[in-house]
């Protein structure tokens, strides 16, 4: 999920719609869970100190029981115990778009984001150029319908798909110098020239990260028409 200011109304959906059914969590494990959320992430805070007995007091629920479910919750790789600290203990807590493969995107037909074929169709290829707000993925250049061509971050001839994680805008002098090398290497081929400067590359950098954990989702418009258009009927006489 992005940095920043978290929509409440987002994470729970999230926990109800996608965390809960996947993980099949307990009404037990799903009560300390949302506690621990509420204590940490939605008062902007990753990472609290809580003991097991306030935990315990606060959910209504026995220590022992609080401390089995916290294990459960640690193997499912929602938390992560950092160390003990005076009366309690330090954790992290994480959101459901943070726990790889639990919020699965869809579209209105009801299949996988990941599914997609991002480089074929038209209207998905327009949603890339779309995300990337007319500019080059690489080194930033504004792009026109002349210059703009859709490249994957990894190669085909390496395995690379054409998933949204690995398709990209960007401008034709980036498309042929990167020709089978890796993202990476281009942005510091592009730093090295002086086209991008230090804070340019590591910004990049990160997106690149960030595209291939799936956190730069393209919107999808529908392909089809909007609205049906009304019919007149003549009047009865």
């Amino acid at each position: 999920m992005r940095r920043g200011k978290l929509d409440p109304g987002q994470v729970w959906y999230d926990i109800e719609e996608h965390l809960v059914p996947s993980l099949s969590l307990s009404p037990v494990d799903r009560a300390i869970y949302c506690y621990l959320v509420r204590r940490s992430r939605l008062s902007h805070r990753r990472r609290l100190n809580i003991a097991i007995r306030t935990l315990a007091r606060g959910t209504q629920i026995s220590y022992s029981t609080v401390s089995l479910a916290l294990r459960r919750l640690m193997a499912r790789g929602l938390l992560r115990i950092l160390h003990p600290v005076f009366r309690g203990l330090r954790m992290e807590v994480f959101l459901p778009r943070e726990v790889p493969g639990c919020v699965v995107e869809r579209v209105p037909d009801g299949r996988p984001l990941d599914s997609l074929d991002f480089y074929s169709a038209n209207f998905r290829r327009s949603a890339i150029y779309r995300r990337e707000a007319g500019r080059c993925f690489y080194c930033l250049r504004r792009l026109s319908s002349g210059t703009r061509v859709l490249d994957h971050v990894v190669p085909r001839t390496r395995g690379g798909t054409n998933s949204y994680r690995n398709v990209v805008a960007c401008c034709l002098p980036c498309n042929i110098a990167k020709r089978h090398d890796s993202a990476a290497a281009l942005l510091r081929k592009l730093f090295r020239e002086g086209k991008l400067d230090a804070v340019e590359l590591r910004a990049r950098l990160n997106k690149l990260k960030e595209l291939q954990r799936g956190r730069l989702k393209p919107v999808l418009k529908p392909s089809g028409p909007l609205y049906t258009r009304r019919v007149k009927r003549p009047r009865e006489p």
